[in-house]
């Protein structure tokens, strides 16, 4: 793809046919060494295949929060606990609801990073609304910003 920029700073992408099937490394029925094939012509295999890095955070992210509520609700109305290595239950609390947020991170950003990408692939749009898009996947307050502007989308 080619990214080209319009008048009145739009931006597009651009398909790019410059190239014939002797140029790619691969015909279109073999994967590349990674295993996964992208593009317009991915099975939906393939497409689960390229996203498994963010299912597993999701998925880690669950995991996390199911342990913690289990290890909260056990010891709701107790004494506090004492474990090895003065290691307290505010302290597991705190690595727990730690892992669960960044792991949760991971797929947000990757899917505000790919809906911004299908939607400039389908038409032209300004280049601020790029600019919200990044700032969205790049933290809290970039995220804020964008959910209150809805001429984003």
């Amino acid at each position: 793809m080619n990214s080209a920029t319009t008048e009145k700073g739009h931006y597009s992408l651009t398909q790019s046919h410059a190239h014939d099937e002797a140029d790619s490394p691969h015909n279109e029925h073999e994967l590349p060494e990674d295993g996964v094939q992208l593009g317009c012509n991915a099975s939906w295999k393939e497409s689960i295949l390229a996203w498994r890095l963010e299912a597993g955070a999701w998925l880690l992210s669950c995991v996390c929060t199911i342990v913690l509520f289990l290890i909260l609700s056990a010891y709701d109305g107790k004494p506090t606990p004492r474990w090895h290595y003065s290691l307290t239950l505010n302290a597991l609390t705190a690595i727990l609801t730690t892992i669960a947020r960044v792991a949760l991170s991971v797929p947000i950003v990757e899917g505000i990073s790919q809906l911004k990408w299908l939607l400039f692939a389908n038409k032209t749009r300004s280049v601020m609304r790029f600019q919200h898009f990044d700032k969205a996947s790049r933290g809290i307050v970039g995220s804020l910003s964008f959910l209150t502007r809805p001429e984003c989308l």
